[in-house]
């Protein structure tokens, strides 16, 4: 008599995201530098003006942790309607957070900041501040945060990435839960009597 192994069935389980609205501009490319780690760091960036050592892009050797403080370019104080998502194409991309589960990279246009994250099923949200012209949203692979730079603002955005389910990591290649790293704020300010608006993580 034949006897029947028994049937392992897994379902992978995926973790919640929330939806980009109407008119979200596209997360971008991830930043070759995703997998370094971030390490802390004090050093505080003059300023977004040119491309320089920090700018997230192609090969190369490791680059270094981008500054955990940094000095943002003065915009036109005159308010420009949201950027549309072809836009940003060409906009420099720099490193703002390097950590060994993901990395974020910042943008800007005019007054306009994108902040785009590759981690995992993440919660993203407007913790505290100034909500005009604010836009979060996250799917199950990255996240991402455009805010406008005016003076008198001051508000804080936290990212925070949860593990997901992939395939390959457990015993025979089955499904496993893999971490979604370590959140990370991002408090804006550009407070009145200050010359330029101030960009912290931590």
């Amino acid at each position: 008599m034949t006897r029947l192994s028994p049937l392992l069935v897994v379902v992978p389980v995926l973790g919640c995201a929330q939806a980009a609205p109407s008119g979200a501009p596209d997360a971008g490319a991830p930043s070759a530098s995703a997998s370094a780690r971030w390490a802390s760091s004090t050093a505080v960036d003059g300023g977004d003006g040119d491309a320089d050592a920090g700018d997230a892009g192609g090969g190369g050797p490791p680059r270094p942790p981008p500054p955990r403080v940094r000095t943002l370019e003065v915009p036109e104080e005159t308010k420009s309607p949201l950027p549309k998502p072809d836009d940003w194409k060409d906009a420099v991309r720099r490193d703002v957070a390097l950590r060994s589960e993901y990395g974020c990279t910042i943008q800007r246009l005019r007054e306009w900041h994108r902040i785009n994250c590759e981690c995992s099923n993440a919660t993203v949200a407007l913790v505290t501040g100034t909500r005009d012209g604010v836009l979060v949203w996250a799917t199950e692979e990255r996240a991402q945060l455009i805010f406008p730079v005016r003076r008198g603002d001051r508000r804080v955005l936290e990212v925070r990435p949860h593990e997901k389910w992939v395939s390959g990591l457990g015993p025979y290649g089955s499904p496993g839960q893999q971490p979604g790293g370590p959140p990370i704020v991002f408090s804006e300010t550009w407070l009145e009597g200050e010359d330029a608006p101030t960009l912290v993580m931590q």
